[in-house]
């Protein structure tokens, strides 16, 4: 259960960062009145591991999994 707890706060601290730049950006480009958020977004945050993690999603994927099946490992002998 803390395995799955912490890749669940890993992937909300990507997220959360992710957030961080465009809001940052978005502010940047109010004030200044340039339009560079679009393109730094693509360049330079989304190219970067907290903003792509399709390894951090596949072993989320994996706990989940195992805790179903130990779940049902448990059902059964609990039934026994």
């Amino acid at each position: 259960v803390a395995y799955y707890r912490d890749l669940i706060l890993l992937e909300n601290y990507a997220i959360v960062n992710y957030c961080g730049y465009s809001k940052i950006l978005k502010k940047h480009d109010k004030r200044t009145g340039y339009q560079t958020r679009a393109r730094f977004m693509n360049v330079c945050v989304s190219s970067k591991n907290f903003s792509d993690y399709p390894r951090l999603l596949e072993m989320i994927e994996e706990a989940e999994k195992l805790y179903k099946e130990l779940i049902e490992v448990a059902t059964v002998v609990a039934d026994r």
